[in-house]
């Protein structure tokens, strides 16, 4: 279905012209030196030919296409011919891209079928082909050959297919960050193109990280020559991934593979040749030496691993090979004199090992090497899977095998400094794949993300700043003291888990006087999770991912200890201070909270999200997602996720705390829970509970004091203005339960889907009273207090404009499951837009509080979109504002069909019209207001309205467009911005993918 999205822009703009990548065709053969730029996208529909010892440079950040000529019958494919160079050295931040041009545009023209899939989609455009002068072992029956023509090309094209010669240092340029895509074109049966192919290339050639996806034919394959590569993946190809033929002679290290699970659509992970002379030790030998590769093939039983042919003389070491059929076979003479050498590997899964059982052995047909074991070890990496679901993670988990295991010397002919010395056996530590960021297996999805693990053992004393370059995990509480600060860079992970042998588990605690400073965004918010959910239950990928039903507790929370009042008795006398819950006592200051300063300050907490916690470290001793204990009104807590924690979302503690954009979901057992006289000033807080009550409980606990008599001090004064709150289901659970001279105040809200929607616990109504004013009650099996809200006795709540329960709040989507079907925003028609709202507390701080025309978390847009686990994971709708407004019933459209009906004919969509932020700027359906336009032509600024509509106004503006890109279709992710220069004039634009 076509997108669109509609902007009104209007003002007096100078620039004339809007700049994107422009298509440009090649039609010739590169015989000059020439430099193709990141500002266009080039398009071959044929064999490119470098010739003519030309130079063709290729600026980082460009994206070559490659297609068909159906009517041509040609294929694109670029060919650098003996004596030219090619030039592409992206970068990590600007790779560059050889792809089909049906990754853009779809099969046959049609977007709708995309995203392309490795197991169906690949043979739309040919490969590159890289063609030098080194020694090749070609013979021609028993003659030998210096040269030969290229594979997958018809035979008599002459110079231009041509490989191989004398000169071993030849040099064809340099591919760096090189992604290469979807190829494989198969001109004639049999003759298909590989994804990269070097015929005889030299060894002044660099070829650093390089990709190779979704080819019809082998991902890489090497015919003869000494060029050296390193860190090469190669995914989903349909033949094999690493295929080696005529005598090569190179040195390569960190080689990845991965295929699919289909072998039909695969084969074996290497096919590896000497020369085709007869006899078979014709030379060049295939002496070549392979270091750290990590080759996973699709499954045991799928294919088989490594094949060898031709007196095959290479050397495979420091390596991983698993999931396959064969370990180890031999076809056509494989082993001969010398003999191949397979050392310090280890085998991972297999149905059988053929030749891997017999390395080492006296026999003529055994081959050489030591120190492999036998298959079926266990490699434990983090993860792998096939598909786009960020669960491939090829690096080695922390009790693998392929750490610390013996390695093998490199060989004294490497060049110099080729080799890069680490401590593991596979292509992949510990740290941070080198595939991040740069290759299709990192954007597409498929790699989760990775960062350098550090554990943290001590606690924090000094200030201390943990930036996003690492992952930090804790495997016991760590305690911030000392007056100390702890600054946490946007985009970092922090890990808890439990430590099994100590006992222990990993928490946050930021004490008295210290604080917190993380400060996130929505484009890199700040993540608290369990290991678990990286790792997998016990270091198993294989159970994720994690289900909020079934899965929390393993590890503990986030908690702010500070020195705000806090009401707390011991019997009936008042203590200032208390220990904060989920510790063992005794802990002495590190555990206390409370105290007399109402504006204490214990730091920031902003876009951070909370998953998978709450430990109990004894029967009912667990830790809530985040809590706040004697916090201070200084302290900022904005736009915070709690997810599947096993005891509350978020529990506060007495203090003074404000906070702003609180979501709660699928926790085990109150979603908000407030205790000890806690005063404060709240908006905009959600929860949403699990379908099943033994993993959920109420969706507040809503307390006074602990003291004797209930009306203990300081009264629980608090207010929360703007909360949905949406239970397991009608009858699971209850909604807001009162306890000890409860006595805040709940205005502007939805509470829906419960059993009782507002009970009383252990005096829950005293004096003062509670107060519950101009909420909406939606769905409940009973009303409880609700219905004496504003009665007259002393135990009815307090409050007015609030009505009965079974109203529909008209949700625009609930669904606790992860298929894109939550959307807490009111539909078009729901009651709780236009609804009479209550006023904001005199006594609230300057500003806090947003003036909204909704009950609830949420109006138009959807604050937790792009950054939290609910947006992430799948569960949130990606319905638009636009799409709401568009489900308004029909009207007298006058002007055409909505949403781009003008009854009015004054240019604005009445849709548009409708809108408050255009109300605010003196629009109204039914009035010609294009003369509006006049009063927005003065100054430079873009105002924008609410990702819905613009107005550019002055000279010289740039519009800046979010691009998200998503796998999934029910999670975007944040890509780029992209500028876009506005011409001058006053005038309607629309943007559209152009189909």
């Amino acid at each position: 279905m076509k997108r669109t999205r509609k902007l009104l822009l209007a003002g007096a703009l100078a620039i004339p012209t809007i700049s994107f990548a422009a298509d440009v065709e090649i039609t010739t053969d590169v015989t000059e030196n020439t430099t193709w730029t990141k500002d266009n996208e080039y398009i071959l529909k044929k064999p490119i030919f470098v010739t003519n010892d030309a130079e063709l440079t290729i600026e980082p950040g460009t994206t070559i296409y490659g297609t068909e000529d159906t009517v041509g019958g040609t294929f694109g494919s670029l060919v650098v011919t003996r004596g030219a160079k090619l030039w592409a050295n992206g970068t990590c931040d600007e790779p560059i891209v050889f792809t089909a041009l049906e990754e853009r545009d779809g099969p046959g023209g049609d977007p709708g079928q995309l995203p392309l899939d490795p197991e169906f989609d690949a043979s739309y455009w040919g490969g590159v082909i890289l063609l030098g002068d080194a020694p090749i072992n070609f013979y021609d029956g028993n003659v030998q050959q210096t040269e030969n023509e290229i594979e997958g090309f018809p035979t008599g094209l002459g110079q231009s297919t041509l490989y191989g010669g004398s000169d071993a240092t030849d040099n064809s340029g340099a591919l760096t960050y090189v992604s290469i895509r979807w190829g494989g074109f198969e001109f004639s049966p049999g003759k298909e193109i590989n994804g990269l192919t070097l015929g005889g290339v030299g060894s002044e050639t660099t070829i650093e990280n390089v990709e190779i996806f979704a080819n019809s034919d082998d991902g890489l394959e090497i015919f003869g020559g000494t060029v050296n590569t390193k860190r090469i993946a190669v995914a989903f190809c349909w033949d094999e991934s690493f295929d080696l033929d005529e005598g090569h002679v190179g040195y390569h290290q960190f080689w990845f593979a991965i295929q699919n699970a289909d072998g039909s659509v695969g084969d074996k992970l290497g096919e590896w040749d000497g020369g085709n002379g007869t006899p078979d030790n014709s030379t060049p030998f295939s002496l070549h030496h392979i270091h750290n590769a990590t080759l996973i093939g699709g499954g045991v039983g799928v294919n088989n691993g490594i094949e060898m042919k031709d007196n095959y003389a290479g050397t495979l070491s420091d390596s991983v090979i698993s999931e396959a059929a064969i370990a180890l076979g031999d076809q056509d003479d494989g082993v001969g004199s010398p003999k191949p050498t397979f050392q310090f590997n280890t085998w991972g899964n297999f149905s059988s090992a053929g030749l891997q059982a017999s390395i080492g052995g006296a026999g003529a047909g055994d081959p050489a090497g030591s120190d492999n074991g036998a298959i079926g070890v266990d490699i434990k990496l983090r993860g792998i899977s096939r598909v786009a679901d960020g669960g491939l993670d090829p690096r080695p988990q922390a009790d693998s095998p392929l750490l610390g295991a013996p390695l093998a010397g490199f060989p004294g002919g490497a060049p110099a400094g080729f080799f890069e010395t680490v401590d593991y056996r596979g292509a992949f530590g510990t740290d941070t794949t080198w595939l991040d960021g740069w290759s299709y297996l990192s954007q597409a999805g498929y790699l989760g993300e990775v960062c350098n693990d550090v554990e943290v053992t001590a606690d924090i004393t000094t200030s201390t700043t943990w930036t996003n370059d690492k992952c930090y995990i804790l495997r016991k509480p760590i305690f911030v003291t000392n007056n100390a600060v702890l600054t946490i860079e946007p985009g970092t992970t922090i890990y808890g888990t439990e430590d099994t042998v100590g006992g222990t588990f990993g928490s946050l605690i930021i004490t008295r006087g210290a604080q917190i400073m993380a400060e996130g965004t929505c484009e890199q918010p700040i993540v608290f999770t369990a290991l678990e959910e990286r790792d997998g239950p016990g270091g198993d990928p294989g159970q994720l991912p994690l289900d909020p039903e079934f899965d929390a507790s393993y590890w503990g929370g986030v908690i702010l200890l500070g020195d705000a009042p806090i009401n707390f008795y011991d019997g009936n006398v008042q203590q200032t201070e208390n220990e904060i819950e989920g510790f063992p006592t005794g802990l002495g200051q590190s555990t206390l909270y409370g105290g007399n300063d109402a504006t204490d300050n214990s730091g920031v907490l902003t876009y951070v999200s909370i998953r998978w916690g709450g430990f109990e470290f004894s029967p009912g001793k667990e830790i809530n997602g985040l809590t706040l204990g004697g916090v201070g009104s200084e302290t900022t807590i904005e736009n915070v996720e709690i997810f599947a924690n096993s005891d509350d979302g978020l529990e506060i503690f007495g203090g003074t705390v404000n906070t702003k954009r609180i979501a709660v979901a699928f926790c085990w057992d109150e979603s908000f829970d407030l205790d000890e006289g806690h005063v404060g000033h709240h908006q905009f807080w959600f929860a949403i509970q699990n379908a099943d009550g033994s993993v959920g409980d109420k969706l507040g606990e809503w307390d006074g004091g602990n003291g004797t008599p209930d009306n203990a001090t300081p009264f629980s004064l608090h207010n929360i203005y703007n909360a949905t709150l949406i239970g397991g289901g009608v009858g699971v659970n209850n909604g807001i339960e009162m306890k000890d001279n409860y006595a805040g105040t709940l205005s502007n809200s939805v509470i829906s889907e419960a059993a009782v929607a507002l009970g009383d616990q252990d005096d829950g109504v005293g004096s003062p009273k509670p107060t519950f004013q101009y909420n909406t009650w939606g769905n409940f099996t009973s009303a409880g207090l609700q219905s004496s809200i504003g009665g007259g006795t002393a135990a009815d709540p307090a409050g007015s404009n609030n009505g009965v329960i079974g109203v529909d709040p008209k949700f625009t989507g609930i669904s606790r499951i992860a298929d894109g079907g939550l959307d807490p925003r009111p539909a078009i028609d729901s009651p709780l837009r236009g609804a009479s709202l209550a006023s904001f507390p005199a006594v609230a701080p300057l500003n806090f509080y947003e003036t909204v025309d909704y009950r609830g978390a949420f109006g138009d847009t959807n604050w937790l979109w792009g950054w939290s686990y609910l947006y992430k994971a799948g569960y949130l709708s990606a319905v638009s504002k636009e799409q709401i407004a568009a489900s308004k019933p029909s009207e007298d459209t006058g002007g055409g069909t909505p949403p781009f009906a003008d009854s009015d004919n004054d240019g604005i969509s009445d849709t548009l019209e409708g809108t408050q932020e255009l109300a605010d700027l003196g629009f109204t359906v039914g009035s010609d207001d294009s003369g509006l336009f006049s009063d927005f032509s003065t100054s430079q600024q873009l105002l924008d309205i609410d990702y819905f509509a613009n107005t550019i106004n002055g000279t010289g503006s740039i519009l800046t467009l979010q691009l998200e890109g998503s796998t999934t279709l029910g999670g975007w992710t944040f890509e780029q911005d992209v500028n876009v220069p506005l011409p001058s004039g006053t005038k309607f634009y629309r943007f559209t993918d152009g189909n």
